[in-house]
């Protein structure tokens, strides 16, 4: 999705934001967790994670 958004004229972004999901008490997405209907990725997978998707962004794009 990420090269999708990178190489397609329809969407080539000057900027990327990326934003991490934060499980907090008393929230929707707290009580999915509680209940095992929500798990959050290990923090050396998005560690991974965030890496390729920066390698795949162009030199014009700034990243936030």
């Amino acid at each position: 999705q990420f090269i999708e958004f990178f190489e397609n004229p329809a969407f080539r972004a000057d900027g990327l934001k990326i934003y991490p999901t934060l499980v907090i008490r008393g929230t929707g997405l707290y009580e999915l967790w509680k209940t095992g209907r929500y798990r959050s990725y290990p923090p050396s997978t998005l560690v991974d994670l965030i890496a390729k998707i920066l390698a795949l962004v162009p030199p014009w794009t700034r990243v936030y």
